[in-house]
């Protein structure tokens, strides 16, 4: 059975458990949501240091297995594989 992650952030966590639609509510410092890092105390560190480390990620598997192509060839794949903007209101 599918249970929801519910996710509270607080200073001091209650003593009792505390339940949603059946479901006990998880006290977390930090947790991801769609792919960012949300942390209870509003900083983006942690959130700017795991979108960084996946880019170098990308980065990285795109020159590693293109190495013998073209400068220009591996600036257009790097564009097409590592520039995520989908998603992002210009």
């Amino acid at each position: 059975m599918y249970s929801p992650p519910y996710k509270c952030q607080t200073v001091v966590p209650c003593m009792r458990p505390t339940y949603v639609s059946g479901h006990s509510v998880e006290y977390a410092e930090q947790w991801s949501h769609l792919g960012h890092i949300v942390s209870a105390d509003r900083d983006d560190k942690h959130d700017i240091v795991n979108r960084r480390d996946i880019l170098c990620s990308q980065m990285n598997n795109v020159l590693c297995y293109f190495s013998k192509c073209q400068p220009v060839v591996k600036q257009k794949l790097l564009y097409a594989y590592c520039y995520s903007l989908y998603g992002i209101v210009l």
